[in-house]
């Protein structure tokens, strides 16, 4: 009875994305700002995961020696934060994703598909795109009624996103000579 517990709860984790699963398990809220910090943390995992994901992809495709640098700078600044967030989450008992969402997968594997002389261009696009995205997402959580630990957290987070991001618009700036150059 528990192999087929175990293979059961085994089918059932691959098809239940864990970012749906946090979400239900945070459900249902009469209290509305700790349900906006509960969404907020859900999305923040899942905006570090993606950048940890994406960078370690990076550091084993790119050709670039300032890519890799970026990707490795993104993936222990985005490690740390999800640290922080985890420390978050067990204090103000939010569930949050435990693995890998199918969202990040599936940026991951479109990233992943790319080819060798395209990767790079790909790779910053998608962070460009992304940390624009994240600092959305953080703005709009940090000018309204939050938790004022979490929003602290976030405030300062949000200058370490707008760095990577004008970072990544540098990096991208510096490769689209290259790849014009390659492509010629």
């Amino acid at each position: 009875m528990v192999a087929i517990l175990s293979l059961g709860a085994c089918k059932d984790s691959q098809a239940v994305d864990s970012k749906k699963l946090a979400e239900e398990m945070n459900e249902p809220k009469s209290d509305l700002t700790k349900e906006r910090d509960e969404k907020f943390l859900v999305q923040a995992v899942e905006i570090n995961q993606e950048q940890i994901m994406l960078a370690k992809l990076a550091q084993q495709r790119s050709g670039s020696e300032e890519v890799k640098t970026y990707a490795r700078m993104v993936e222990e600044s985005h490690r740390n934060a999800n640290s922080n967030l985890t420390s978050f989450a067990i204090r103000k008992t939010i569930a949050i994703p435990g693995t890998t969402t199918q969202k990040v997968m599936d940026e991951y594997n479109k990233l992943n598909e790319s080819s060798v002389t395209d990767f790079d261009k790909e790779y910053c696009k998608m962070i460009i795109d992304s940390h624009k995205e994240a600092i959305n997402t953080f703005e709009s959580y940090t000018n309204g009624k939050s938790d004022p630990d979490i929003q602290s957290w976030a405030r300062t987070m949000l200058q370490e996103l707008r760095d990577h991001h004008s970072k990544a618009m540098e990096m991208d700036a510096h490769l689209s000579p290259l790849s014009e150059v390659i492509h010629e």
